[in-house]
């Protein structure tokens, strides 16, 4: 028995002078405490890294030609018919004969007037049931696009003819109102900085048309 514990006495004290062995060997001593190493500072975050923005699109410095004024001095000048043809379910259109539309002395040839299915074009945050534009290029290709809102009221000679099946040729100035007040909306380049400059403008009192009409034009579509 006493044998049996001498053993086990032994085997205990050979596993704690190893355990010391290790813990000495893992944990150096110093004799001056100054000569310790500063304990090692816990490991921070990993950095985020940021991705880049994406390249910002591409821009046009200039859009060439005019200065961009909204008071513009625009002038018209329609002395010529223009000729409905059918409408193709966008949009009711007149070809020009000729007009011109002058803006701060470049000049812009009547193209075309459309009223398309839909106005798109807000005065003041107020919506109209149609919409007249009067689309025109000048030489360099750039194009100038007058817009006039459309409002119910009196009957519109233009129109009444406009939606007749004889096609009448229609004066483009009775699709204007007698107050010609025009300002600039904004400049575009649709095909890219190097195509050619598309500018809107708006004709800022509306034309009058009469309810019956308006009804008649959305039939058409």
């Amino acid at each position: 028995m006493n044998h049996r514990k001498g053993q086990a006495m032994a085997h205990w004290h050979k596993l704690l002078v190893g355990t010391s062995l290790i813990f000495f060997a893992s944990a150096p001593l110093y004799a001056n405490p100054a000569q310790a190493p500063a304990p090692a500072e816990p490991m921070s975050e990993p950095a985020v890294v940021s991705e880049a923005p994406p390249p910002a699109a591409e821009t046009c410095e200039t859009l060439g030609g005019l200065a961009e004024d909204p008071h513009a001095r625009v002038s018209l000048f329609y002395p010529f018919p223009v000729a409905p043809i059918a409408p193709d379910g966008k949009a009711l259109r007149a070809t020009s004969e000729g007009g011109i539309m002058l803006v701060n002395g470049v000049q812009y040839t009547l193209q075309y007037i459309e009223l398309p299915k839909h106005a798109e074009i807000p005065i003041s945050s107020v919506y109209y049931p149609m919409e007249a534009r009067f689309v025109h290029r000048a030489a360099d290709g750039s194009t100038a696009i007058l817009s006039v809102p459309v409002k119910e009221g009196a009957a519109n000679i233009a129109l009444e003819k406009m939606l007749q099946k004889k096609r009448l040729k229609v004066d483009p100035n009775d699709l204007l109102p007698p107050t010609r007040d025009i300002t600039l909306m904004g400049t575009t380049k649709p095909g890219g900085c190097n195509g050619p400059v598309e500018r809107h403008y708006l004709m800022t009192t509306p034309v009058q048309v009469s309810a019956a009409q308006i009804k008649k034009f959305e039939q058409l579509f």
